[in-house]
This record gives C-alpha cells, structure tokens and sequence, in this order.
C-alpha cells in the first residue's frame, strides 16, 4: 500500500496543473478577425419607387423630305434644292425661326431600270426637320409646305413633344423618391 503523505501532494500538482492548463485554453487569447472591406451584396436593403407625371405637347416635330429624280446627278440634286428652298421660304412665310428648321439627311443614289443592273438616273432626297411651336396653325404650315414641295414633297413623321420637361421630370422623381421612402 503506498504512502498516503506522498499521494496527497502528487494529486494536488496533478489537480494544479490540470486547472491552470483548462484555464488557459478557455480563457487564452481570442482570434481577431478584421470585418470584410465591402459587405456582401445581399447585405443591405433596396427599395424601389415609381413616379409618373403627364403634361400637355407644346411642340409639334415634323421631318419633310423632297426627293427629285433626273438623268444627271447635278441635276437631281438642282431639282432637290430648288424644292427644299421653296419649302424653306413657305416656312419663313408661315413666321416658323430659322433655327426651328434643320437638314438633318442629303442623299444621292442611282436609280436602277427594271433589270436592277442598269443605272437609268439618280434620286436626290433632303430632310427637314421642323419644329413648329404654334400647334393651332400647324396642319395648315404642313399643308402649304405639301403644296409648295409639289410632287417632290415626302411627309415621313409627325411628333408632338414637350419643348422642355424638366419640371415634369422633377415631379416624376420626387414622387418615386417619396414612393421608395414609404416602401422601405
């Protein structure tokens, strides 16, 4: 049987040693971890907001095109400006500003006979496009502009629009601003 002096000491540096190694692994220092730069994307919350507003045309666009065919270039293209300047001069009849009216397309090509080898003259096309500001007058410019472009005259499209829709883009993003507000 052992000694009983000799076993008490032993369990005591045993119990000590066990302790002192429990504490230190709970309680020994903790992992730092630094917070990642940028969030993950699905951090965060996204609302969405809708914002109309309406307004009434103030301008009405057209594009006006004469288009004249002839045996020659120069003369295609004589034919076309002749026409272009008599709608250009019914324009300024009709008191619509220079600077509501631009050339905004002049072409020349060939025109083809019925084999589509054979080149059997040249088509010469200029586009306008007019800004007409009076919307109570203006299918009657557009009919003097028919009438004076004769056979040459094309209408290719008519827009209305809103000359400026800034206040109109103002209410619209307020009222989107106020609708994503309310939703998040």
């Amino acid at each position: 049987m052992p000694d009983r002096r000799l076993t008490h000491p032993l369990l005591a540096v045993v119990t000590v040693l066990g302790v002192v190694t429990a504490v230190t692994l709970l309680d020994g220092p903790q992992v730092v971890r630094a917070a990642p730069a940028d969030p993950p994307s699905e951090a965060g919350v996204q609302v969405d907001g809708v914002g109309t507003s309406t307004g009434a045309p103030d301008v009405l666009r057209v594009t006006v095109g004469v288009e004249t065919t002839a045996d020659a270039v120069g003369v295609a293209l004589a034919d076309a400006n002749a026409a272009a300047r008599r709608v250009f001069d019914a324009l300024r009849a009709e008191e619509v500003p220079d600077g509501d009216v631009r050339t905004v397309n002049l072409s020349v090509y060939p025109a083809y006979g019925e084999n589509g080898r054979e080149i059997t003259g040249y088509i010469a096309r200029q586009d306008l496009e007019v800004t007409l500001r009076d919307l109570g007058r203006a299918g009657e410019t557009i009919g003097v502009l028919a009438e004076v472009g004769g056979d040459a005259v094309r209408l290719q499209g008519v827009s209305y629009s809103l000359e400026d829709d800034t206040a109109l883009q103002e209410e619209a993003r307020a009222e989107a601003f106020a609708g994503a507000r309310h939703n998040a």
